[in-house]
C-alpha cells in the first residue's frame, strides 16, 4: 500500500500513477491531480477539500461516504469504483464526469450542475438528484430505484435502458428526454394515466 505521504496540502501531481492508496478518512486539502491514473486506492471517507482532479482516470478505487466540498472535477473517468453515500453535491465543479459500472447508492448530487455527466451501468439506489442540472445526460443501462429527481433539470437527457425510476414529470423537467419501453410506462402514473389490459 502507497502511503498518503506525497498528498500534504497544496502539493500538485501531473502524470503519474497511484495504486492502493491508502487515503481512507483522510482530509486532502488543496491538493492538484492533473491527468493522473489511480488504481484500487481507498478515499473512503475522506473530505477532499478544495483538491483538483483534471483528466484523471480511477479504476477499482473506494470513495464510499466521501466528501467533495469545495472542490472541481474536469474530465474524470470512474470505472468499477465503489461510492455509496459520497457527496458529491459540495463540489464547486463538476464537468464532464464518466462513471462505468460503479457503485453510487445514496450519493448526493442534490443541486448540483453535471454538465457532459455519463453514468452507464452504474447502480444509483436511493440517489438524490434533487434540483440537479442533468441537461443532456446519459444516464444508461442504470439501477434508480428509489432515486430522487425532484425538480431536477433532465432536458434532452438520455435514459435509455435505465429501470425502476419513479421520475414526477410535473415536478421534473424531461422534454426531449429520451426512455425505453417497457420501462417507460413508469412515467404515466405522475401524467395521470391509467393503464388497462384490453
Amino acid at each position: 500500500m502507497l502511503a498518503p505521504e506525497r498528498l500534504s496540502a497544496g502539493s500538485a501531481h501531473r502524470d503519474s500513477d497511484f495504486r492502493e492508496l491508502a487515503a481512507k478518512g483522510l482530509e486532502l486539502v488543496d491538493v492538484e491531480f492533473d491527468s493522473c491514473r489511480f488504481i484500487a486506492c481507498s478515499f473512503a471517507g475522506a473530505a477532499l477539500r478544495r483538491a483538483r482532479f483534471t483528466d484523471c482516470a480511477f479504476e477499482s478505487c473506494d470513495f464510499t461516504a466521501a466528501r467533495f466540498t469545495g472542490s472541481r472535477l474536469r474530465g474524470a473517468s470512474f470505472k468499477d469504483c465503489r461510492a455509496g453515500g459520497a457527496n458529491w453535491a459540495a463540489a464547486s465543479s463538476l464537468d464532464d464526469l464518466d462513471f462505468v459500472h460503479c457503485l453510487l447508492d445514496q450519493g448526493t448530487f442534490a443541486g448540483a450542475k453535471l454538465p457532459r455527466l455519463t453514468l452507464d451501468d452504474c447502480r444509483l439506489r436511493e440517489a438524490d438528484f434533487s434540483e440537479a442540472d442533468l441537461r443532456s445526460a446519459a444516464i444508461v443501462r442504470c439501477d434508480l430505484a428509489r432515486a430522487r429527481f425532484f425538480g431536477a433539470d433532465l432536458t434532452g437527457a438520455d435514459l435509455r435502458g435505465s429501470f425502476s425510476y419513479d421520475i414526477d414529470a410535473f415536478r421534473t423537467k424531461i422534454k426531449k428526454a429520451r426512455f425505453s419501453l417497457p420501462e417507460a410506462v413508469a412515467l404515466l402514473p405522475g401524467l395521470g394515466i391509467i393503464l388497462e389490459d384490453s
